[in-house]
């Protein structure tokens, strides 16, 4: 175990060991080569903007971030090992990813806009459903209200001529009075001989 120790420590101080570093001495008779660019040489790094949105900090709950772009270093850079190949990616900066970010930012607004009025219209359709319906039942309540009230305008015609023809034949029988009934003591003098 003491071995392992003094092994683990000797293997420590090793890798904390700094390199010599090597200086060249160009004297001025020798030409300088000019920098190789990194074409054809390493793959450049691969970076990509991010639009983000509003977002709630999750280490501080009491915090907003505002909407902005973010960085990601999607492939670090890389040799390139094929003699004729050609970089893909550009690196410069791209003066139009703010213009690109805004984009897609505005199409994902326009997204939800759609999908919250396609949302809504779903709903205005129902109710126009829902009142046409209504309507429908509403004309065919006034076609029978309709129908009811000719019934009984007739009715009332009919009603009314019967009301004439009974009035005419009243106007034309005579009156009789009905005998009135004689009381008792009228009674008792009808029996009485008559003294005429």
């Amino acid at each position: 175990m003491r071995c392992f120790g003094v092994l683990a420590l000797i293997m420590g101080l090793a890798g904390c060991a700094s390199r010599p570093v090597v200086y060249y001495h160009v004297s001025k008779g020798d030409k300088v080569v000019a920098p190789i660019s990194e074409d054809g040489v390493r793959f450049p790094e691969t970076i990509k903007a991010y639009s983000l949105g509003r977002y709630r900090d999750p280490h501080h709950p009491r915090m907003m971030h505002e909407r902005h772009l973010a960085y990601r270093v999607e492939e670090d850079a890389t040799w390139d090992y094929s003699p004729k190949s050609v970089s893909l990616s550009n690196k410069e900066s791209n003066p139009n990813i703010f213009q690109a970010a805004d984009a897609e930012v505005e199409l994902k607004k326009q997204q939800d806009h759609n999908a919250l009025l396609t949302d809504q219209n779903k709903v205005l359709l129902q109710k126009l459903n829902n009142v046409e319906q209504i309507n429908q039942e509403a004309e065919r309540l006034a076609k029978e209200n309709k129908a009811l009230q000719e019934a009984l305008d007739q009715s009332r015609r009919e009603a009314e001529g019967l009301k004439n023809n009974l009035e005419t034949q009243f106007q034309a029988q005579p009156v009789v009075e009905p005998p009135k009934k004689k009381g008792a003591l009228e009674k008792l003098f009808s029996l009485l001989p008559n003294k005429n």
